[in-house]
């Protein structure tokens, strides 16, 4: 049985990832800064994710980050900082819920989602630290590690459908233009993306289809 700690299972994305596990038949141990009544699914380690050690995600075969800091960006790149520095030689494979204004708009590799002119002023700070994480973690070893990129549209509303479409790292919005996932339909997808170890040392984007 795959054991998974989920770092942020009581927000939005961790908590559907963390249901999604349990489903495949995964032990899920929430990692946790504050308990609540929905904990009681899962075993939970009550710790900060700047306190953990590399002797607590030893206890497991995959560690997620499914942590939000829109109030605090620079730390969605301090983050990433701190676990690769408790990674590294663990043995740990390292999954990230990451964000889309890191794919880049085609093959060349120049110009990210971040960059383009009609991408959101009040969300460039939130995509500039995640994708400064993303390079941290490009620039890493010792360790396997996947980031998962949701689609531009990441919403909460929206059932599970089963329709979405694994990708690399460059942006791929529909025939529309638009580029649409609900987070049921993520999480399904990101934990079908933590058994398939086609996906390991790379950024990969989901997509509604």
């Amino acid at each position: 049985m795959l054991k998974v700690g989920i770092i942020g299972a009581n927000g939005k994305a961790g908590a559907l990832i963390a249901k999604a596990a349990v489903v495949r038949d995964m032990a899920v141990t929430a990692i946790v800064r504050h308990t609540t009544d929905g904990d009681s699914a899962y075993e939970v380690l009550q710790k900060d994710l700047f306190d953990l050690t590399q002797t607590d995600i030893q206890a497991f075969d995959v560690v997620v980050n499914a942590t939000a800091f829109f109030a605090d960006p620079e730390k969605f790149k301090t983050s990433q900082a701190h676990m690769i520095d408790i990674l590294k030689d663990s043995g740990v494979y390292y999954m990230v819920v990451g964000g889309a204004g890191s794919l880049y708009m085609d093959d060349t590799r120049t110009t990210q989602l971040k960059d383009t002119k009609d991408f959101p002023d009040a969300f460039k700070p939130v995509a500039e630290n995640m994708a400064a994480g993303l390079d941290l973690l490009k620039a890493s070893s010792g360790f396997d590690w996947t980031y998962v990129s949701p689609a531009s549209d990441f919403t909460p509303m929206g059932g599970l459908t089963g329709r979405y479409e694994i990708n690399g790292d460059i942006f791929t919005p529909d025939e529309d233009g638009k580029s649409f996932l609900s987070y049921k339909d993520f999480a399904q997808a990101f934990v079908t993306v933590m058994t398939q170890p086609k996906y390991r040392n790379k950024q990969i984007s989901l997509h509604h289809v």
